[in-house]
């Protein structure tokens, strides 16, 4: 236990300052830039309506799902203390976070695994993953949002979105751009024939 204890010290002290956070995603997000290919993409949109049902599958219908079922059952108030806690479902925070994993993507890799076992369109289905994540970090708080309108805890969205535009999007956008580098692609190509996977999606 005081094993665990002092390895998490590194983290927490970490937790202090969020820049770091936000700093780490950007470099995740840059790389899927420096891997991103358009042209699996612009195949996915020749089945338009293949991808947009996919997109809004994975972005909007699952949550809505989830809102729906889980705004029916009868969770405890929320931050009711333990000792006070009826409920055979739980507190209403385990209804937060039962909606937060429905409305998030999944990610690329799990997505391309997936479709791969089941003998599918991995090209689209990596086009999908990819889009639906980067788009996803929009819709997410936003669902949140309307979804969870009984929750004590709020968030400023527009602040939200502003923060995960330089940390996700841009760093996409930074990365994709790089590829037009000659040597780039060559780099990224290298890098992953060795074995060496800077992300694990």
């Amino acid at each position: 236990y005081q094993r665990r204890v002092r390895g998490a010290r590194p983290g927490a002290y970490l937790s202090q300052y969020s820049t770091i956070g936000y700093v780490l995603i950007g470099i995740i997000f840059l790389v899927l830039g420096l891997k991103l290919k358009t042209d699996e993409i612009k195949d996915a949109l020749r089945s338009g309506h293949v991808f947009l049902v996919g997109i809004i599958s994975s972005l909007f219908i699952t949550g809505v799902v989830a809102a729906g079922l889980t705004g029916e059952l009868p969770w405890d108030e929320p931050f009711t203390p333990v000792a006070n806690r009826t409920s055979m479902f739980g507190p209403y925070e385990f209804r937060i976070g039962v909606m937060l994993y429905y409305s998030v993507p999944c990610t690329i890799t799990a997505g391309i695994v997936l479709v791969q076992q089941a003998e599918g369109n991995l090209p689209m289905a990596g086009a999908i993953a990819t889009v639906a994540n980067v788009i996803g970090c929009y819709t997410t708080p936003i669902l949140l949002q309307l979804f969870l309108a009984k929750a004590e805890g709020k968030f400023d969205v527009a602040s939200v979105l502003l923060k995960l535009t330089f940390s996700i999007l841009m760093p996409v956008i930074v990365g994709k751009l790089l590829q037009c580098i000659p040597a780039v692609p060559k780099a990224v190509v290298s890098t992953q024939s060795t074995g060496i996977h800077p992300v694990s999606w």
